[in-house]
């Protein structure tokens, strides 16, 4: 992320890259991570960042979420709210995450079993 940006301009950055971003899931990840949107990158806590990214992430309406360690930073209560904006994604779409200690967002398996293996990922 852009150091001179603040969370505002890099969710507008970010945004023309994807066609089929969702402005909703945006208003709402805002909403519920209850982002700063004037404030800059590195005035961000660890947390707020992650949330950020997770912000990103999310709002782009990709098939396949693969995230290395999303709630890196986050108190309990931010990941009960980021399991509970992972369960409700619809559609065929699901989180793989390949870190051991992010699994606990999910108590249950995917649509599809995933094996990662020599940096790939087999559905």
């Amino acid at each position: 992320m852009y150091p001179y940006m603040t969370v505002e301009q890099i969710i507008g950055f970010a945004r023309p890259f994807f066609p089929r971003w969702r402005d909703d899931l945006e208003r709402r990840f805002l909403q519920i991570f209850d982002l700063p949107l004037r404030r800059k990158i590195p005035d961000l806590l660890k947390g707020m960042r992650s949330k950020l990214m997770l912000l990103l992430a999310m709002s782009h309406s990709a098939e396949l979420l693969v995230l290395d360690e999303p709630t890196d930073g986050l108190d309990p209560a931010a990941i009960g709210l980021t399991a509970s904006c992972m369960s409700g994604r619809k559609g065929g779409r699901f989180p793989y995450s390949p870190a051991g200690t992010s699994t606990r967002l999910w108590n249950r398996p995917g649509p599809f079993p995933a094996v990662r293996s020599n940096g790939f990922l087999s559905v």
